[in-house]
């Protein structure tokens, strides 16, 4: 018999309306609450360890980029000391940069390759906590569960990846590069090793407040290219403020405020472009598309700088602070490097905003997947059919 027919029919007998509605209204709740029972009892798990993983991992960053910069403050003190040149003592930061190259690519394609023994047993043999596992028991989200695929096969034909891997990998080595000779860069303008040690200070404490706003927006708005396009923009323009701001002398307030809003929008930038990096080129593992992005940007730090100290010309200032060899009064002048990374900035930006247009690939399974258990779980509730009206329940309830 035809619904509407059944329908018409209940009417016909004397049920109201909203009796009718009611009944197909508690069908459909029915559904809704064995979608929420089954959503209640997925196989998907949060575990709280993870917190204790962020927290090794925060650990380790902060004790490697200690070691990283330990003499990039106080670099012309240092050169004084060791009686060797600043560019010497840059290398200290390319050699950091040059290591995370190699052992990068190493532990990238060992993943690649599925090959975990080989990885699980350097870290039981030099992990201090012991890692124990690579995985939770239970995957904590659908794309966790499915496996990866080969990645470097594809990779060519990835645009939008390789959009990410040039735009992102310049702007890490352009923040490497800043970093490393910052002090270079404003001692001769007749500022102090401390107020750049202070603008580095600045600019690594806000950037985390930048970083850690923009990963919390894009986990709830998903808007992962927008986010990643204004703070790219934003960032290159910071980095035209620093270069003027810097090439002037007696304005360490302006220094520090372009330093900490230089930092704020280029740590925004490192959570959305790891997460989209990884939304694009989905099933690869993460830590191939995550480890390959920082290795460009490693490779382009080092490039940066030392570019920027080929273009460093020795110059004489009069309130130049920097800590030379007696008799020596020539010090580099970074202004043509700050130029050079300032349009490289600028370039990187426009680039990404008019060449940037990722898939979200992870996001579409997982709510595809989410539809199609709502979907099975509406196939498995079978609705009961409109009873006959002569139904003597029927009577009753009408």
């Amino acid at each position: 018999m035809n619904p509407n027919d059944e329908k018409a029919s209940l009417l016909h007998s004397g049920c109201s309306r909203s009796t009718i509605y009611s009944r197909n209204l508690s069908q459909g709740e029915r559904i809704l609450e064995l979608s929420k029972s089954r959503e209640l009892s997925s196989k998907y798990r949060l575990y709280r360890r993870r917190w204790y993983m962020l927290l090794v991992l925060f650990v380790l960053n902060v004790s490697n980029a200690m070691l990283w910069l330990s003499f990039a403050p106080v670099a012309d003190y240092t050169a004084s000391y060791y009686g060797e040149s600043v560019n010497a003592i840059n290398w200290l930061s390319i050699v950091f940069l040059l290591c995370y190259l190699l052992f990068g690519l190493v532990a990238v394609w060992i993943l690649d390759l599925e090959m975990f023994s080989i990885p699980a047993f350097l870290g039981v043999v030099m992990a201090t906590f012991g890692v124990c596992s690579s995985s939770p028991p239970t995957p904590p989200t659908a794309s966790a569960e499915s496996s990866s695929e080969p990645f470097f096969q594809g990779l060519k034909k990835n645009k939008p990846y390789l959009v990410l891997l040039v735009t992102f990998g310049s702007g890490i080595g352009l923040f490497t590069c800043l970093t490393t000779i910052l002090e270079q860069v404003i001692c001769p303008r007749g500022y102090s090793d401390d107020m750049a040690g202070t603008a580095g200070a600045v600019l690594i404490a806000v950037g985390l407040v930048g970083g850690g706003f923009t990963g919390v927006y894009v986990d709830k708005t998903k808007k992962f290219k927008e986010t990643a396009k204004i703070s790219y923009a934003l960032a290159a323009v910071s980095c035209c403020l620093l270069l003027y701001v810097s090439s002037k002398p007696g304005q360490p307030a302006l220094v520090v405020a372009t330093c900490g809003l230089f930092g704020f929008f280029s740590f925004a930038l490192m959570p959305v472009c790891l997460e989209v990096g990884v939304e694009c080129t989905y099933p690869v593992a993460e830590a191939t598309s995550a480890g390959l992005l920082w290795m460009a940007g490693q490779a382009t730090g080092v490039i940066f700088i030392l570019v920027s100290q080929a273009l460093a010309l020795p110059k004489v200032f009069k309130k130049s602070k920097c800590h030379q060899k007696s008799g020596d009064k020539e010090v580099p002048d970074y202004l043509y490097s700050m130029i050079f990374m300032t349009s490289a900035a600028v370039a990187m930006a426009i680039l990404i905003i008019y060449g940037f247009n990722p898939p979200y690939k992870r996001l579409q399974m997982e709510q595809r997947k989410e539809a199609q258990k709502i979907l099975q779980a509406g196939a498995e509730q079978r609705l009961p059919s409109i009873p006959n009206p002569s139904d003597p329940d029927i009577k009753n309830l009408c």
